[in-house]
């Protein structure tokens, strides 16, 4: 998957035939979407599902039956909890399959701190509650370790990386 940048924010997501040893085909799946406007953080979910976030409304483009995502469909999921659209977010598909998004710069409701997780067996999202050490998690850069702990750090050099 690649995102194609188009006036200074991503605005298409581009799919590409499985690898075969030979280079695959750029496809742009954006035109399934339903009036998008700004896809972000493209995830791989363990169902085979990819979701993509546009301001609250999450959707996932799901394969066709012989895992082509070319010939896959969209369909809209869960919206994120009442005051969140986040713009260049941490996020994660953790090993148990759940989603975290965390932060988000130039959130409508000024949660630039609020973590939240998507269960996509229930698609339903719930809170976390945030580390007391975090004062700012806004657009953090993230990272899914080996043992499966995901964590987030700061621009700010003086607070160290934090679990969540």
């Amino acid at each position: 998957f690649k995102m194609d940048p188009c006036e200074g924010d991503l605005k298409r997501l581009f799919v590409s035939a499985r690898c075969t040893g030979v280079p695959g085909i750029w496809t742009d799946k954006s035109s399934g979407l339903h009036d998008y406007s700004y896809i972000r953080n493209p995830l791989l979910l363990t169902d085979g599902r990819v979701i993509v976030v546009d301001g609250n409304r999450v959707f996932a483009l799901n394969p066709d039956v012989f895992g082509s995502y070319t010939n896959g469909t969209w369909s809209e999921l869960a919206h994120m909890p009442s005051g969140d659209s986040p713009i260049y977010f941490a996020s994660a598909v953790l090993p148990d399959g759940n989603v975290i998004i965390s932060g988000g710069e130039y959130n409508n409701a000024g949660n630039y701190d609020r973590t939240i997780l998507y269960n996509p067996l229930t698609n339903t999202w719930s809170d976390i509650p945030k580390p007391s050490f975090a004062t700012s998690i806004s657009d953090a850069p993230s990272i899914l370790q080996p043992n499966g702990q995901f964590s987030w750090g700061c621009a700010r050099p003086h607070l160290p990386w934090g679990p969540c």
